[in-house]
C-alpha cells in the first residue's frame, strides 16, 4: 500500500492535544505535542492514497447500493403485504356483512411483515348451518348464508362449499315445507 496509513486524528483549532499527530510528507505519522492542527491546513494526498480513497468510496457507494436494493426489496414485500391484508378484510367484511345474525366473528390469520407489522394473510366466517324451527326460516335463513357465501367479487374454494351447503339446505327445507302442506 506504498506505505500510507489511513487514520482519524481528533483535533482542536488552536490548542495542542496529547492525541494529536502531524503528518509529514512521507505517509508516516510522528507526535509533535509543540504542533497543533488547524481547521485549515492542508494536506497534500498522493496519488496511492488519493486511490485507496477512491476505492473505499468505490466499496461504500457499492454498500449502500446493497441496502438501497434491499430496502426496496423490503418496501415491495410490504406493499404486496398491505395489498394482500386489505384484500382479505374486504372478503371476509363482504361475508360478515351479508350474513347477519347467522354470520359468526372474523377470524383472520396474520404474517408479520419486515416493517415488524402484522398483515392478515388469510380469515373465515363461521356460519350457523343448524336448521331454524320452521322450514320457512331455514328457507329465509339458507339464502341469507348463500348471499353471504356469495357477496366477495372472487368467492374461494371454501366460499361455494358454503354456498352449495346452503342450497342443499334450503332445498330440504322446501321439501320439507311441501310436505307439511300436502
Amino acid at each position: 500500500m506504498d506505505g500510507i496509513v489511513l487514520s482519524t486524528y481528533s483535533f482542536s483549532p488552536t490548542t495542542p492535544h496529547r492525541d494529536q499527530k502531524s503528518l509529514r510528507n512521507d505517509g508516516n505519522s510522528a507526535p509533535n505535542n509543540t504542533d497543533t492542527v488547524s481547521k485549515n491546513d492542508s494536506v497534500e494526498l498522493s496519488p496511492s492514497a488519493m486511490r485507496l480513497i477512491a476505492r473505499a468510496d468505490t466499496k461504500k457507494t457499492d454498500t449502500t447500493k446493497a441496502i438501497d436494493d434491499s430496502s426496496e426489496a423490503e418496501k415491495e414485500k410490504i406493499e404486496e403485504l398491505k395489498k394482500r391484508d386489505a384484500e382479505v378484510k374486504a372478503h371476509e367484511a363482504a361475508h360478515k356483512s351479508n350474513g347477519g345474525s347467522y354470520a359468526g366473528e372474523v377470524v383472520m390469520a396474520y404474517t408479520v411483515g419486515p416493517d415488524g407489522k402484522q398483515y392478515a394473510k388469510s380469515g373465515y366466517v363461521n356460519f350457523n348451518m343448524a336448521p331454524e324451527s320452521t322450514p320457512s326460516q331455514t328457507i329465509a335463513k339458507a339464502n341469507a348464508i348463500y348471499r353471504a357465501a356469495m357477496a366477495p367479487t372472487d368467492p374461494s374454494s371454501a366460499d361455494l362449499a358454503v354456498a352449495q351447503q346452503a342450497k342443499e339446505m334450503r332445498d330440504r327445507a322446501l321439501e320439507q315445507e311441501k310436505s307439511q302442506q300436502s
